[in-house]
């Protein structure tokens, strides 16, 4: 059951990381980079449908021989929003899995259900494993959200979480509850209960916010954690206190200076707005004063989403700002991410990447994605290294390329299953040939090896076919013995 589940919600992330590249529709490979061999090596072949508006609603990825072994279809409704998603996993002919999603909205097109299910190959029925529910207030704010999950097994609800919110006169959130529970097969049994209380000033500002959590043996509310907030030219100072239950009083641990306060009206489900800028100081028992702990700088590119995150932090305990970590971020022109890369600023003011990713976008002439790869920073060869590419192979495209003039000549033409190709050049290293049908799905791949002038591809069958070598293309035509 955990493992449907978790599967569930990697298709549903790979889902969403496609649909929002905005591809277009056709067949594609997916490719893995083989550091041994030095070139791409086909992981698999997908078929991918996509609508006028750029919604995904079919994907399906191809066993080597053809068969189907993951498809997913979507539907969505006339806001644009997605209202079902159907997985069906084979092994061969197989099915071994299906998963079922389906979501609704109101009528001023909020979110208000998310139910996944699994298929039952014992009973051959739908069983629920999760439920999401929000509920609204009669101002359209967020009321309750609760996340539900089930056993399979039992068919009984087994954990929630949940989350409840208050408002005040001016909406904005006055007392939030957080609880999770446990329920076992014939009681209900609370394992957490958090209550926050947020105080505002007249500007309506946030300048206070309380944590109590419901002891479980006393039954009693316990204080825990304090935060009050100061204005100055629009910026908060912060004091962060956590209450010492020997001490029976608030004591102080973190003071934060120049947040941007709009951060801070923000609730839990609409927080657009982020934090520019920070300096934290950690409470010191010893010296009794604030020591510096970190500072953080937010920079957003104009009209853009992309950004630099600047951190500068107290690595030797001697609170100086000695080492500090940047994080960019850049999008193209088309909003689709091509850049994600931390970096670590030594002593020596040395920069050196210490992690991201890298990925290079081909676009078609109406910008759909047809070529898609990424890499990923390595600091064993210290740069970029390719780790994954998903490649268009419609036949439009690869009619495109047999009309390029070819590096390379294939004779007979037509052919009775043997293929002589004959290459203008002498190859210089390790390269691939691929084999298409007309559709664009792979039929054969194979390893030229490093000078080669000749080579001969036996055993096709009857039919079309499109060759594929480095960058040109030629079509063929294979007969019957």
């Amino acid at each position: 059951m955990v493992k449907n589940i978790t599967l569930f919600f990697l298709l549903l992330i790979i889902s969403a990381f496609t649909h929002a590249q905005n591809f277009a529709s056709g067949y594609y490979n997916n490719y893995r980079w083989s550091t041994v061999l030095n070139y791409w090596v086909i992981s698999d072949n997908i078929f991918e449908e996509y609508d006028d508006r750029g919604n995904l609603l079919i994907n399906r990825q191809f066993y080597s021989q053809g068969d189907i072994k993951n498809e997913t279809i979507y539907t969505y409704n006339s806001a644009n929003q997605k209202t079902s998603q159907l997985s069906r996993i084979k092994n061969n002919d197989t099915l071994i899995n299906n998963l079922y999603s389906v979501s609704t909205y109101n009528t001023n097109g909020d979110l208000t259900s998310t139910i996944n299910q699994s298929w039952n190959m014992m009973s051959q029925k739908w069983d629920t494993s999760n439920r999401i529910t929000t509920t609204y207030n009669d101002k359209n704010l967020i009321a309750e959200y609760r996340f539900e999950t089930y056993s399979n097994n039992e068919y009984k609800l087994i954990f929630k979480d949940e989350y409840i919110y208050n408002y005040n006169a001016n909406k904005l959130v006055s007392i939030y509850i957080y609880k999770t529970e446990l329920i076992s097969s014939t009681t209900y049994s609370s394992d957490t209960i958090n209550r926050t209380f947020y105080k505002y000033n007249t500007d309506n500002l946030l300048i206070e916010k309380s944590i109590y959590s419901k002891e479980k043996n006393s039954n009693q509310w316990l204080k825990r954690e304090k935060f009050e907030l100061a204005y100055q030219n629009n910026y908060a100072n912060q004091m962060i206190y956590y209450y010492g239950n020997q001490a029976n009083t608030w004591q102080l641990v973190y003071k934060l200076d120049s947040i941007t306060w709009k951060s801070w009206n923000a609730d839990y489900f609409n927080a657009n707005n982020v934090m520019k800028s920070y300096v934290r100081y950690e409470w010191d028992n010893n010296s009794n004063k604030f020591l510096f702990d970190e500072e953080y700088h937010k920079v957003n590119y104009f009209n853009t989403q992309s950004f630099d995150e600047y951190y500068l932090s107290d690595v030797d305990n001697n609170s100086i700002r000695d080492t500090t970590s940047v994080r960019t971020v850049l999008y193209d022109e088309n909003l689709n991410k091509v850049l994600d890369v931390s970096y670590r600023y030594n002593k020596g003011g040395q920069k050196t990447p210490l992690y991201g990713d890298r990925y290079l976008i081909v676009y078609s002439q109406n910008k759909k994605v047809i070529d898609y790869i990424q890499q990923t920073y390595s600091l064993a060869i210290n740069n970029f290294e390719f780790v994954s590419r998903k490649l268009l192979s419609t036949a439009t495209n690869i009619e495109n390329e047999t009309k390029k003039q070819s590096n390379f000549k294939i004779y007979p033409n037509p052919s009775s299953t043997i293929l002589n190709i004959e290459f203008n050049d002498l190859i210089t290293k390790d390269e691939m040939l691929f084999i298409y049908d007309l559709n664009g799905r792979l039929i054969q791949e194979h390893k030229i090896p490093a000078l080669c002038k000749n080579y001969t591809v036996a055993n096709l069958s009857a039919g079309s076919y499109v060759i594929r070598f480095n960058n040109s293309a030629q079509k063929i035509l294979v007969t019957s013995n």
